[in-house]
């Protein structure tokens, strides 16, 4: 659709019907052109806690618009990956202000 609500739903239902299948869709909605929508990709994707999001979840982390929501999808996964780049993201934001 070429509309950002619509697609948010889209997004929305996907994870309520969750599978390899709808993973795969969210994930590639994490580069959609709309920020809300990438947000809403994120916050699904830590909802469903597959582990294969883990690394696309970083990459997001770099997105001036949806980091945040990244960030939190990140913080639910008992991954060492996610709790490694979490805790690098920490350190960088405590140099700076430190």
């Amino acid at each position: 659709s070429s509309k950002p609500s619509h697609r948010k739903k889209a997004i929305q239902g996907l994870c309520r019907l969750g599978g390899n299948e709808a993973i795969s869709l969210i994930v590639g909605a994490l580069k959609d052109v709309d920020g809300h929508v990438r947000s809403e990709a994120a916050e699904s994707l830590g909802r469903l806690r597959a582990p294969e999001t883990v690394e696309p979840l970083i990459v997001a982390t770099n997105d001036g618009f949806m980091g945040s929501s990244a960030m939190h999808a990140l913080a639910v996964f008992d991954d060492e990956r996610s709790a490694k780049h979490l805790l690098n993201i920490r350190l960088c934001v405590l140099r700076n202000i430190g």
